[in-house]
């Protein structure tokens, strides 16, 4: 398990070594959606329902970028929309006063679910850019 972890590592520092700011935010949050009452306050179940209320889209599985600094970031498990019209939709969480930068899951690591039902699991990464 510590392999994985140390590849997803690598994969996420070398996309933030790419440039923070071309990673994506919530086009609209649970908040901004008006017809939306989300379930709870877990973000794959929320994904699961929005996707069985209104069939639009798709599941999105990755990282959010959670907080920085002294050169290491604060990845947290998340999941995310992605409608038809390729709008990225945090059906879970309110908008924030900061930008909320997500990362979906590199592939080339697993799968994102066994990473999180794995013991111990791994919901949160710290990341160290240098």
């Amino acid at each position: 398990m510590s392999d994985r972890l140390d590849r997803l590592r690598a994969e996420l520092r070398g996309i933030l070594q790419q440039g923070i700011d071309a990673l994506p935010v919530a086009d609209q949050c649970a908040d901004e959606l008006e017809t939306w009452q989300k379930p709870s306050d877990l973000c794959h179940d929320c994904v699961d329902a929005w996707l069985a209320e209104n069939g639009d889209g798709r599941a999105v599985r990755g990282w959010l970028i959670d907080g920085y600094g002294l050169g290491r970031y604060r990845f947290i498990a998340h999941s995310m929309i992605r409608a038809s019209n390729e709008a990225l939709l945090d059906v879970t969480l309110p908008r924030a006063a900061y930008e909320r930068r997500f990362v979906e899951h590199p592939t080339t690591v697993g799968g994102f679910f066994a990473l999180l039902c794995a013991n111990p699991p791994a919901h949160e990464l710290w990341v160290d850019v240098e």
